[in-house]
């Protein structure tokens, strides 16, 4: 990938010396990205994204171009994950995960 296809890494990652190995980790995880335009967003294909931005080898804004994500979107995965790991990722325990339920007010009839 070249930096036009957003391979490269983002300012926050680009701060001091290379060090040993971190480009091979950064091609890895470049290499476990989704397909361009994915559409259906399993916890796995999630987890696979956050890592990459996580890890420097994506920038968030191409990863937004490349999946057609807002950075709200992306933005809400990368706290997601960050506070309940993988399984926050899953659509069905995104509300068990997002801001805590309060209780409807009662009506008295």
């Amino acid at each position: 990938m070249t930096g036009d296809e957003g391979g490269g890494r983002h300012a926050d990652c680009a701060n001091g010396a290379e060090e040993q190995g971190s480009e091979l980790v950064a091609q890895r995880l470049r290499a476990a990205l989704p397909p361009a335009g994915t559409e259906r967003w399993v916890a796995s294909r999630k987890a696979a994204v956050v890592r990459a931005v996580a890890g420097c080898a994506i920038a968030r804004g191409a990863v937004c171009e490349r999946y057609g994500l807002t950075e709200e979107e992306l933005q809400s995965w990368m706290t997601a994950f960050a506070s309940h790991g993988d399984r926050a990722l899953r659509t069905t325990a995104i509300q068990n995960y997002r801001q805590p339920k309060v209780a409807a007010p009662r009506v008295r009839r």
